[in-house]
């Protein structure tokens, strides 16, 4: 393929990619569950002491419906690279600390806000996918008096958990072995909510062990994600299709060329065939 075919194929690609149908490829985008961001809200109504703030071990699980990625239906789904919280700005405080040995785990589940099962292996989807650890994790946040920002951040750039709405409400799954230390519903406090008919739900335990089972509540913490859509399969397979027709249409170009360039006599006397003025 000689250099500029391929600078054709590449436009082609660039200009489908972004005038494509209604598909164009899409940049990393945010996904937000908390309240009204247009209402330049930076507190819920509630708080909760984040739960890896413990000597021993705490299990905790949010779910999110699928009515709040609705967006992410217009590219076909997307990976999700992470899950950030945020500190409570009324009653949290600014923190840094190691949570000694912990487990991140994303799925879709059949589960919706208000119905998760007290018992954490019902609600986890058969696609759950571990996206960190189990391993140690240095985390911090900064916030209170006051003021707060999602910065209180589990980052997976290179374990991404593709996550489609239409298949499904999404599950975080957070698996404390072993705290960061502290007394259980003692530490720092992130930013939570609590409204009729939210997307958002939770289940909480604490324990010697890992928990089973926990305590449900309506109540979720506030978290943005940071995700990369994707366009659909069919978006591709357009894309796939129509390459051929590209290399069809530069090939017989190319040959209409050379056979008006043979045909012509060149103001020496000689033609395409033999000559210093021989079409190559």
């Amino acid at each position: 393929m000689n250099v500029s075919f391929r600078k054709k194929i590449y436009l082609t690609l660039l200009v489908f990619t972004a005038c494509s149908g209604s598909n164009p490829t899409p940049a990393r985008a945010d996904f937000y569950f908390g309240p009204p961001v247009s209402a330049g809200i930076l507190d819920g109504n509630s708080s909760l002491p984040a739960p890896f703030f413990t000597s021993e071990s705490a299990r905790f699980q949010q779910v999110y419906s699928a009515e709040g990625f609705s967006d992410l239906n217009f590219f076909g789904g997307g990976f999700i690279h992470s899950v950030i919280f945020r500190v409570d700005a009324t009653l949290g405080s600014s923190f840094q600390t190691v949570i000694t040995s912990m487990q991140l785990t994303l799925s879709t589940t059949a589960r919706t806000p208000d119905n998760l099962s007290p018992t954490f292996a019902d609600n986890i989807g058969s696609d759950a996918t571990v996206v960190l650890g189990p391993s140690a994790w240095s985390i911090g946040g900064a916030g209170g008096g006051g003021f707060t920002g999602f910065n209180v951040a589990f980052s997976f750039p290179d374990h991404g958990f593709f996550y489609s709405p239409v298949s499904g409400s999404l599950l975080v799954d957070l698996q404390i072995f072993t705290g960061a230390g502290g007394s259980a519903g003692f530490g720092p406090r992130l930013d939570a909510f609590t409204l009729t008919g939210d997307e958002v739900s939770s289940v909480l335990a604490y324990g010697s062990t890992l928990p089973t089972t926990g305590q449900g509540s309506t109540l979720g913490l506030a978290t943005a994600f940071s995700i990369l859509p994707v366009p659909e399969p069919s978006t591709w397979a357009l894309l796939m299709l129509g390459l051929p027709c590209i290399a069809v249409w530069e090939s017989r170009r190319r040959t209409k060329y050379r056979s008006l360039k043979c045909g012509q006599v060149s103001f020496q006397g000689s033609i395409c065939k033999g000559g210093p003025n021989a079409a190559r």
